[in-house]
């Protein structure tokens, strides 16, 4: 399996209603989603299947990512993404899916950092908001081989 770990986009500090699973990404956080998106398509990253945390911050990024680029793949909601799921979680679901496709996991810290170091075997990584991971060849228990790690600085530097 190809593994993709995306963490959510810059997101507002409150959302309006106070409901922190609404909070809506930035203007900067939609723009890094979006260009993103356009470097993952230039890359030619084909993808099979979306994973989000149903929280509107990572659910508006994997949206943004795939705007204005043909057809996108199947997006699913797994609760396991979640503030409060676990790596454990996550991984289970990741077993159950064919290994011959390419995933992208979108969601929220501490917990996809925690992934990408269960994924290659140890370590310590911290994602910063919009960061995208590459995880090839990975295996649910026997772990996957670090291939890149982009940020929103790294795609397009500068203001």
């Amino acid at each position: 399996m190809d593994l993709y770990l995306l963490r959510h986009a810059k997101a507002e500090r409150a959302a309006p209603n106070g409901d922190d699973a609404a909070r809506p990404l930035t203007q900067k956080g939609q723009r890094d989603a979006r260009r993103l998106g356009r470097w993952m398509r230039d890359r030619g990253i084909a993808l099979d299947l979306v994973a989000t945390s149903a929280l509107a911050r990572a659910q508006e990024t994997a949206t943004l990512v795939f705007q204005g680029g043909g057809s996108p793949p199947s997006f699913e909601a797994w609760e396991e993404l979640e503030p409060g799921g676990t790596v454990d979680g996550v991984l289970a679901r990741l077993a159950a899916l064919d290994p011959d496709r390419a995933v992208l996991v979108v969601g929220h810290e501490p917990q996809l950092s925690a992934l990408v170091s269960v994924a290659i075997g140890g370590g310590r990584i911290r994602l910063a908001k919009g960061a995208l991971v590459k995880v090839g060849e990975f295996a649910p228990g026997a772990g996957g081989e670090l291939e890149w790690l982009v940020t929103p600085a790294v795609i397009a530097p500068g203001p």
